[in-house]
């Protein structure tokens, strides 16, 4: 089927809408009481502008309505009735609705620019003399003090006792490399906030640009570091908030600022970008709890994007929500099925896109199948995924994880510290499926320091081994230097009896349909039980299959 005219319908459509929603949003901003005032000037210009918003709406609907989209031609056939142009009453502008101020207690949100504040001190981390004094060097340069430290390890430690405003990381350290540095100090609650960029001495020649985080080479002369960790400092003194994170994908600029300026109101963070490009390695560095969409890209169609993430476990479960100039109910039916949450179409008021924004968000925090710590699906979309495999008499597996001696490390440590290592728990399991298993494969967390992992059989012994290698190379730095080097923690035991313990490991029981035919949910349960007991009884981390 050719779908050169339905493309040509949409952009011709969008061409109308993406204006007449900017025009929308900065007439509900401007209709803002702080900005208004008590002008009557002002007050008279809005009205002038609802009212001939409103007249062009209903001219530019008509005109639509009444399209043919060819392949090279538009054509537009309508009686001029239609536009008022004969002996019609005289268009009257329908009733708007004003948004109520946004309020916090007794104060009304605003939004303002953040100040910069005076910089901090920037940990620098490399095991290379050279790198430590050039960028050391640049930095000091630049007004700011340097901490400095010889090995991933000592960062870490470094870090976690003096708070630094920025980490500056080698991307070239020996194991444990900066990637796993990385995930440490972005987990640990006493540096979770504190951002961090990477360096390296040359471009990275065949390597793929690091996910997340961003990498500056030194090549690009000291003027490209300094830049990128003023940028970085700035953006990071702006967000010290627990605002949700947003992400708004539109290439018409108005349309962006308007949203934006709305969300903020909300005292949302807003991310932009511009392109499909853009969109899918702003959502590989860092995390957002909600996405806007457009569907009508330059570069990548907006159903791709979708599909692309909802494909990866860190996005999975991420409320997004379309916008479209195309109305159809089979473009929105198709957008709700690739897993859209909401479907939005242009020209639209940024009212309601706020109070969408608001309700897709307050389901995502309300849903049971989402887990609060790690985002990834609880304990509703597991059994829902086992339940369709079984169905549909799909070949499965499943890799039942826990972490041992952890109740001995929240017990010593806090239950902050805890709770990082279940969040890198549960990243040392996605980054496993990514590795060594399937783009359908499901990572779920149960509960606690319990997850669950759904492959192919041929895939689930391969995760398990990539996922305690990591695990192991990790669970050293979640410990202090004195502990570290002693190699246990003395704790009390469940009966509260002293009782050493060994780091936390990780133990993995694995069932499969390829031994034994799985008939029932509640099977994987019970059948798990027997190899993740015996993995347990192991020492350190492993993993058993069932026999």
């Amino acid at each position: 089927m050719n779908d050169r005219p339905q493309e040509n319908q949409a952009r011709f459509t969008h061409a109308f809408s993406s204006p007449l929603t900017a025009m929308r949003g900065a007439i509900d901003l401007l209709r803002h009481p702080r900005r208004m005032g008590d002008d009557p000037l002002t007050r008279d210009l809005i009205e002038t502008l609802e009212r001939n918003y409103a007249r062009l709406n209903h001219t530019i609907t008509i005109l639509l309505r009444n399209a043919r989209i060819g392949e090279t031609m538009v054509e537009i056939v309508a009686p001029l009735d239609l536009f008022g142009i004969s002996d019609q009453p005289e268009l009257v502008a329908p009733a708007i609705e004003h948004p109520a101020p946004t309020e916090t207690g007794s104060r009304m949100t605003t939004v303002e620019r953040i100040p910069a504040a005076a910089p901090g001190t920037v940990l620098l981390i490399s095991d290379q003399p050279q790198h430590r004094a050039a960028v050391g060097a640049a930095l000091r340069g630049a007004g700011l003090e340097i901490l400095s430290a010889e090995s991933g390890v000592a960062g870490i430690d470094l870090a976690r006792v003096h708070r630094p405003a920025l980490i500056v990381i080698d991307y070239n350290l020996d194991l444990p490399g900066a990637p796993q540095i990385a995930k440490i100090l972005r987990d640990d609650p006493d540096t979770k906030t504190t951002p961090l960029i990477y360096t390296a001495d040359q471009p990275l020649a065949g390597d793929p640009h690091p996910r997340q985080i961003e990498l500056v080479p030194l090549s690009a002369g000291p003027a490209a570091l300094v830049s990128l960790v003023e940028r970085t400092l700035e953006a990071a003194r702006a967000s010290q908030s627990h605002a949700p994170n947003l992400l708004i994908v539109d290439d018409d600029a108005d349309i962006q600022r308007i949203v934006m300026l709305r969300l903020q109101q909300d005292g949302y963070r807003v991310v932009q970008a511009m392109n499909g490009t853009e969109a899918l390695i702003a959502a590989q560095k860092q995390s957002f709890d909600l996405i806007i969409l457009d569907l009508l890209l330059p570069d990548i169609d907006g159903f791709s994007i979708l599909g692309a993430l909802r494909a990866r476990t860190a996005t999975a479960t991420t409320p997004i929500i379309l916008l479209s100039a195309r109305d159809s109910a089979p473009e929105k039916v198709r957008g709700l099925q690739l897993g859209a949450d909401d479907y939005v179409t242009k020209p639209f008021s940024p009212a309601e896109l706020q109070a969408r924004v608001r309700a897709a968000l307050r389901r995502y925090e309300r849903e049971a199948g989402a887990n609060p710590s790690t985002r990834l699906p609880g304990n509703i979309a597991i059994e829902q995924t086992l339940r369709r495999r079984i169905e549909q008499n799909v070949p499965f597996a499943v890799c039942y994880a826990d972490i041992d001696n952890f109740k001995a490390y929240n017990d010593t440590y806090s239950f902050l510290k805890g709770d990082a290592v279940i969040q890198q728990t549960a990243h040392v399991l996605i980054e496993a499926v990514e590795q060594a298993g399937n783009r359908d494969d499901f990572v779920g967390h149960i509960g606690g320091d319990d997850f669950v992992v759904i492959t192919s059989p041929a895939c689930a012994e391969r995760i398990a081994v990539a996922a305690i290698a990591q695990f192991d190379l990790l669970s050293p730095l979640f410990y202090d230097p004195i502990t570290r080097q002693r190699g246990y923690i003395d704790a009390e035991d469940r009966q509260g009896r002293p009782t050493r313990y060994a780091f936390v490991s990780l133990s993995i029981g694995i069932v499969s349909t390829a031994r034994h035919p799985i008939e029932h949910v509640a099977e994987v349960a019970q059948r798990s039980v027997e190899p993740k007991k015996r993995a347990k009884d192991l020492p350190g981390s492993g993993y058993v299959i069932e026999d």
